[in-house]
């Protein structure tokens, strides 16, 4: 395997390259866990407002995001920036990079079904309910939220979602953990 360019290594950017197993388990391992998609709504769109955006209903700019303009990748630059250099871009409740430098997982799982993303339904503690070969098969999904430095506008919005398989790792794919009161 090769190894992750320096450029994406500083201390203060987001940890990238890590399969939603690896991000699960850094979560658990901290205290919380990865959100579920639609507590990632909820912060993103302004604690159920409803935004567009997670700074409001301005279109996105690099002064806002991280995210591919008409300048190239990245706002210029084809990698990560350090987190929180985006103070425009934050949520009411202060949250910077909801949306653009990295896209998120989120606990949430799907299966794929004639092109359509399809979630299971969710029991009490959060965890999805499927069975064995649901949750293992070769076109299970995991959820992930907020768009990265590669993506276009369109996938910066809080209604915008990919999904990728659980194993998957890449430059721009990477969580944000959460920590639930009881």
């Amino acid at each position: 395997p090769s190894k992750l360019p320096n450029s994406f290594q500083a201390p203060n950017r987001p940890v990238v390259c890590i399969d939603w197993h690896q991000a699960r388990k850094f979560s658990r391992w901290v205290g919380g866990d990865l959100p579920t998609e639609t507590e990632w709504m909820y912060v993103a769109q302004g604690t159920g407002q409803g935004l567009p955006y997670p700074w409001g209903f301005q279109k996105p700019s690099c002064e806002r995001a991280i995210y591919r303009d008409n300048t190239g990748a990245g706002c210029g630059y084809k990698r990560t920036w350090d987190v929180c250099v985006r103070p425009l871009g934050r949520s009411p409740q202060g949250v910077c990079d909801m949306a653009g430098n990295v896209w998120e997982w989120v606990l949430d799982s799907g299966t794929v079904s004639r092109r359509k993303l399809t979630l299971p339904i969710y029991q009490k503690n959060g965890d999805p309910t499927c069975t064995l070969e649901q949750c293992s098969g070769p076109n299970v999904l995991r959820i992930s939220r907020g768009g990265g430095w590669g993506s276009g506008e369109v996938l910066l919005s809080t209604k915008a979602r990919a999904a990728f398989k659980g194993k998957e790792r890449h430059p721009n794919l990477g969580f944000r953990p959460v920590l639930r009161s009881h």
